[in-house]
């Protein structure tokens, strides 16, 4: 018996996505889990300060900045399930690593920051195929209302992980967080063994040397006006509101609110709320007012950031938390889609890869710059220099965009030429 669904979400009657979903809320809830334990575990079990955070994310995200294309030219030239699943194995073997040495009492900082390039190592491979997946799973019309579902779980699942994450340290150890994460992995695996494509489906164009596949990929984007400038305020985003968000929010608690691991959790529930909402608000945005949103979303973040700078208190941090993630949900999510609709399907792991790097490639130096920024000036001053230059970055890019003017392609992808029969109801139901 098929439940029935509103309209925006009728993706999910499509057999192929819904499975793949599922098995993404569940490895991301285990990813968010994991994050609740590291922000604890370099503070306090390590001794470490909040420069610490943004020397981790660091080692996390600096392999995308020599990985990441090669990572976009292997999404297009082999099988992408295939590689999907190398990846996801990879990556829980290494959460399951961590939680051992962290329980057997052998974890230093060293340890861990090679346990992390390792991850980051493995992620650089993995995003790029994540990203040029999904259209692979859907039919053209319902790529809006899919990367919207995308991101409802990737931000539900900063929700509910925290959650978990209390539960399980309440009743287990911290360790056992890193392995729950390592068991998480197991549900995209399955999900990807489950799902049915017909044969040389989910896979790209990219033919010649690596050298010559890349080359074509960055000649796509740099011919395109408007995937630069949207790749370029993706970039400030991420240098200037994203460390708010994932690097700097147990240093925040600790230093600036003098309160514990239970108010981290609390404002990473509450950012993971509010990003979630932001992503069903996409659902609901109608194209011709796309452009407008994301410019809301920027000015949103931005002030939301001023206010927590003025204002250091556990409730004003709440709201401002949850506007920051609203703000930056809408813009990043409306970013993508625009982005999936334009790329053609055999450009698009190699272009996705680029749109990545515009996020791996600069986090790890907006967390480096903005937590040595706040061991020096403080909370309070850097949050308010960052939400003023995001505006008057952000702003005259996106507007010069052509965003504003926007209107899909007509014709469908040629990269879905071969995709298979979906439903009526969701071929119905899509995002229009």
């Amino acid at each position: 018996m098929r439940v029935p669904l509103p309209r925006q979400m009728q993706v999910l009657y499509n057999r192929n996505f819904r499975l793949y979903w599922l098995g993404q809320l569940v490895s991301l809830t285990g990813t968010w889990m994991q994050g609740v334990a590291q922000g604890w575990v370099l503070l306090e079990v390590l001794g470490k300060s909040v420069a610490a955070l943004g020397i981790v994310n660091f080692a996390m995200s600096a392999p995308s900045l020599l990985l990441m294309l090669h990572g976009g030219v292997v999404a297009d030239r082999w099988e992408r399930r295939k590689v999907m699943i190398v990846t996801q194995l990879v990556l829980a073997v290494l959460a399951l690593v961590m939680g051992l040495m962290l329980a057997g009492g052998s974890l230093t900082y060293g340890l861990l920051l090679a346990v992390t390039v390792l991850m980051g190592v493995a992620v650089a491979f993995d995003m790029p195929v994540q990203q040029a997946m999904t259209p692979d799973l859907v039919a053209p019309q319902e790529i809006p209302q899919a990367i919207a579902m995308n991101q409802v779980i990737f931000n539900g699942s900063r929700l509910l992980g925290p959650g978990v994450a209390g539960a399980a340290l309440a009743l287990l150890s911290l360790p056992a967080l890193y392995f729950l994460n390592a068991l998480s992995f197991l549900a995209v695996i399955a999900s990807l063994v489950l799902i049915r494509l017909p044969a040389g489906h989910g896979r790209g164009g990219a033919h010649g040397s690596m050298w010559e596949s890349l080359r074509e990929g960055l000649g796509y984007v740099a011919r395109e006006r408007m995937l630069r400038q949207l790749f370029l305020v993706m970039a400030l985003s991420v240098m200037f509101v994203f460390p708010a968000m994932a690097v700097l929010p147990a240093g925040y608690v600790k230093e600036e609110l003098d309160m514990g691991p239970g108010t981290i959790g609390f404002l990473m529930a509450v950012s993971g709320g509010a990003s979630m909402l932001g992503a069903f608000a996409m659902l609901w945005v109608p194209v011709r007012r796309r452009g407008l949103v994301m410019a809301g979303g920027v000015v949103l973040a931005a002030a939301a950031m001023a206010t927590m700078a003025g204002f250091p208190n556990v409730w004003v941090a709440a709201v401002a938390t949850g506007s920051i993630s609203v703000g930056f949900s809408l813009f990043a999510g409306l970013n993508a889609t625009t982005v999936q609709q334009i790329v053609p399907g055999h450009l698009r792991g190699r272009v996705m890869s680029i749109s990545g790097l515009m996020f791996s490639g600069v986090m790890p130096f907006a967390g480096l710059i903005v937590s040595f920024a706040v061991d020096g000036a403080g909370f309070g001053p850097v949050y308010a220099v960052c939400a003023a230059l995001y505006l008057l970055t952000a702003l005259p890019l996106l507007f010069s965009s052509g965003i504003m003017g926007f209107v899909p392609p007509a014709q469908p992808d040629p990269g879905h030429a071969h995709a298979h029969p979906q439903p009526a109801a969701a071929a119905a139901g899509a995002v229009r």
